[in-house]
């Protein structure tokens, strides 16, 4: 069982324990492996080996010195025994592959997808997602009432939204609004979309919210590299992205960029949105926002967002030229090859990537463009990006793009032709 941090893996595998506890009659055994805990280190496996042999009754003396004849007692205790072993928080595949016993259950919740572990084993993958609208509401009346939220019910759906529908985010609120003795929804609401939701979602003043100490051990334990490409995707002014983009934003090859946003996925750090496009939940790229305000520099940020909106504006203005070759254009320098095999190549990209490209001319028109090679991308994306976003009836067919599910909802819509 995987998910992001405060997806509620370990509540849901501690029920679900509970449930089945009849269908495992020689008992369950629970073991945190502390793979991302703020405070503590990482067990190791010869110290959780340790730990789960004691609980089997085994004497401190009589517990073998090295960790492969500790395997080995446990592995001798569990056989042909109908036992639950859960091990919660994993780090990763090593950290757990020792403690497998030979028959019966083990339930893993980690962070990490775990693929090795799954190769290796043949286990059930079961990732979480954060919670249904309707759950959301649920816990909320769990903590606060049913009769308090359904007086607030459009401020309680509003604080969902923000919370991103994450449990833990949900409950930290509910607790807040709960201590205050009289709960205003409303209120509460109206003070998150206003500042930095991750600010606001702390409990009883705490100096960093539990949300972001949580994102930021999954963030710590990446390497270095990935830790960059994370925090330089908060400066897509879109709601997706793929690995042209992240190479843009990093300056890696393409096959490298590939694989560190699957390793992202894998950490559900990032989410896979369609097949090679993935998205960020709204906290996650709150603090994916903060990270690189604070460790990358304003000369490093610019330099990621120049080549991210130079990619864009020379990929737009190579569809425009396959779609519309006679439409009038400021003089730009030519790729050396053509990104598209055909139009309906150029077209399928368009696509994808129209609420990208309209967010990027948002973003420039506001913000003023960053520079490259003495070229104003506001100067030159209406010719290029707008005029194959917004222009219709020009090409050789028309083709009306369908609206993408991460679009703003209210916001123009333009159509692809």
């Amino acid at each position: 069982m995987s998910g992001t941090a405060g997806v509620g893996k370990t509540a849901l595998a501690v029920r679900w324990a509970h449930h089945v506890r009849d269908a495992f009659p020689d008992g369950q055994l629970y073991l945190d492996l502390r793979g991302f805990d703020p405070d503590h280190e990482p067990l190791t496996p010869a110290v959780a080996l340790t730990q789960l042999l004691q609980a089997l009754g085994t004497a401190p003396k009589a517990i073998p010195p090295d960790i492969d004849t500790r395997a080995a007692l446990l592995r001798s205790l569990l056989a042909d025994r109908r036992v639950l072993l859960v091990l919660d928080n994993v780090r990763d595949s090593g950290q757990v592959l020792p403690l497998l016993p030979p028959s019966g259950t083990v339930l893993v919740t980690s962070r990490q997808r775990l693929g090795d572990l799954i190769a290796r084993t043949g286990a059930r993958a079961l990732p979480l997602s954060v919670l249904p609208a309707e759950d959301a509401r649920h816990l909320l009346e769990a903590v606060l009432g049913s009769e308090t939220v359904a007086a607030e019910e459009g401020a309680a759906a509003e604080l969902a939204r923000l919370c991103g529908h994450l449990p833990l985010a949900l409950r930290i609120a509910a607790a807040n609004l709960g201590a205050s003795g009289e709960p205003e929804i409303a209120e509460l609401a109206r003070e998150l979309a206003g500042g930095d939701p991750l600010a606001e979602l702390t409990v009883d003043g705490a100096e960093e919210s539990a949300v972001t100490t949580a994102f930021g051990v999954s963030y710590r334990a990446l390497p270095e590299e990935h830790r960059e490409l994370f925090r330089r995707l908060a400066l897509v002014p879109g709601q997706t992205f793929t690995a042209p983009a992240a190479q843009a934003l990093t300056g890696v090859p393409h096959s490298k960029a590939n694989q560190q946003l699957k390793a992202l996925a894998a950490a559900h750090l990032v989410e896979r949105y369609t097949p090679g496009r993935y998205r960020f939940h709204d906290l996650l790229r709150s603090f994916a926002a903060g990270r690189t305000l604070s460790e990358d520099t304003k000369a490093e940020r610019e330099a990621a967002e120049r080549r991210l909106f130079e990619s864009y504006l020379t990929t737009a203005d190579a569809a425009g030229r396959a779609l519309i070759p006679h439409f009038l254009r400021l003089p730009r320098e030519e790729p050396a090859g053509d990104p598209f095999a055909d139009t309906d190549e150029a077209l399928a990209w368009l696509d994808a990537e129209w609420p990208n490209l309209a967010a990027a001319v948002e973003h420039s028109a506001e913000h003023g463009p960053p520079s490259s090679r003495g070229i104003s991308p506001t100067r030159s994306a209406p010719s290029s990006t707008s005029a194959v976003i917004t222009r219709s009836g020009s090409t050789p067919r028309r083709r009306r793009s369908k609206p993408h599910a991460a679009a703003k909802p209210g916001k123009h819509k333009p159509r692809c032709t």
